[in-house]
């Protein structure tokens, strides 16, 4: 860790710790199985106050400590001002909302490692606590899909605390992993330049993950996820099996309602000596309920969406390829992504959807970021989603890197929106975010 003395920087010397005994998990398997992998780099929290990676910094050392004891905390605050300069839905019909919103999320993350914490190795405890206050303008714009991926947590419209994830990971092998609790399914369809929850890359959801999964997954539901990784190497074949509720569990409100499946397999390569990688996958879900779509889509008129069937089915395709990384980085770059999901489009209203676009670290200042992309949702030809339009739209941001723990970013869109009775919404806005 650092010290600042003076405006200048020093390295005092390592603190000393104790000793522990830390119980092996690992197995011979007559297969040959790679060992579980020891723990991971220590975060960085050292450092002059605007060079460090969080406002708070070390704490005087203390916060250092704590991680290598297997201890590490995480506060985030991400907020976000957006106005429609035109288009949209009329304020009277949109519940009186005006032409612009805001809204703030802030995120507290207490992560455990227990070959640290002196217990096993390849164990970890994972806990991500969210609240949101404020609103987006969903009603407004009148889009199909939010146009703030910060806002759905579940719900998008009201105040809330939150669980969005809370789960148990075993690495039994240095091939095979274990996921138990409540899974943070907004990480479920990564992507180097178009993927998250809203804080750092694109605003519109149709951007940072597959429709198709929108439908199917809630956000924070109770199930387990197995990963396979041949080589061990998660940056070369990852399979992943999860099986989970169809309830959002994150308010810890609802019981487990219906369930889901879905499997994945992503493949990583080089071209050129660059990195790049596919995804592909399948998702079936199972739920009786599914009529009570008013929860999902509750800016939409009653009767718009009435699903005749409990199962529906989806495949999604993932793919990005850097084309410049930087000198002393490996993830540190830009490139083009795509994305392509399809479903059986009953009772799940979205039947295609495509996204691509290119995103990623500007090359002309590194801490800054970028996004340009499209993308094209069918809503279904069913009976059930008669009353709806196709919808498309282009979004691009900038994301300036004030200094590494505040981050603001400028976001223009453009929404042709499934609602007929919407003219085509533009919106801007500005977002930040603050590591503490």
């Amino acid at each position: 860790r650092q010290m600042c003395i003076r405006d200048s920087c020093v390295t005092p010397p390592p603190v000393k710790l104790k000793r522990s005994v830390v119980l092996d998990m690992s197995y011979e398997f007559p297969c040959g199985c790679l060992p579980i992998p020891a723990a991971g780099p220590l975060p960085e929290y050292a450092g002059c106050f605007f060079e460090r990676s969080t406002i708070t910094g070390d704490w005087g050392g203390a916060r250092t400590d704590l991680a290598r004891r297997g201890l590490t905390t995480g506060l985030w605050l991400t907020h976000v001002t957006q106005g429609l300069l035109s288009g949209g839905v009329p304020s009277a019909l949109a519940g009186g909302q005006g032409d612009w919103a805001t809204l703030a999320r802030g995120t507290f993350v207490l992560d455990v490692d227990t070959e640290r914490a002196g217990l096993w190795r390849g164990g970890r405890f994972f806990f991500r606590g969210q609240g949101r206050v404020g609103e987006a303008l969903l009603e407004r714009a009148g889009s199909l899909v939010n146009s703030v991926a910060v806002a759905p947590l579940p719900d998008p419209d009201i105040d809330i605390l939150a669980v969005a994830s809370l789960f148990y990971r075993q690495w039994l092998t240095g091939q095979f992993s274990v996921h138990v609790g409540l899974l943070d399914m907004l990480d479920r369809d990564l992507n180097a330049f178009a993927w998250g929850d809203g804080a750092e890359n694109f605003l519109n959801f149709s951007l940072t993950v597959s429709q198709m999964y929108t439908f199917v997954m809630p956000p924070t539901p109770l199930g387990a996820k197995v990963t396979y990784l041949p080589t061990g190497d998660p940056k070369d074949i990852a399979i992943k099996l999860t099986v989970a509720s169809h309830s959002d569990m994150a308010t810890l409100a609802e019981a487990p309602e219906g369930v889901f499946a879905h499997g994945e397999v992503g493949f990583g390569y080089t071209l050129g000596g660059l990195p790049g990688r596919h995804k592909v996958g399948a998702t079936y879900g199972w739920n009786p309920a599914y009529e009570k779509l008013d929860r999902k889509f509750p800016h939409l008129l009653p009767g718009t969406l009435d699903p005749e069937k409990a199962g529906t089915w989806s495949v999604d395709y993932n793919w990005w390829q850097y084309v410049d990384t930087y000198a002393g980085t490996e993830r540190k770059g830009w490139g083009p992504f795509f994305r392509f999901g399809a479903s059986d489009g009953n009772p799940n209203p979205y039947q295609l959807s495509l996204s691509g676009g290119i995103g990623g670290d500007a090359p002309w200042r590194r801490q800054d970021g970028f996004g340009v992309g499209g993308f094209w949702t069918k809503v279904s030809d069913a009976s059930a989603t008669r009353l709806l339009d196709d919808e498309y739209g282009f979004e691009a941001f900038y994301r300036i890197g004030v200094t590494p723990w505040l981050h603001v970013t400028f976001d223009i869109q453009a929404v042709n929106s499934a609602l007929p009775e919407a003219a085509t919404p533009s919106l801007i806005g500005i977002r930040t975010r603050w590591r503490f």
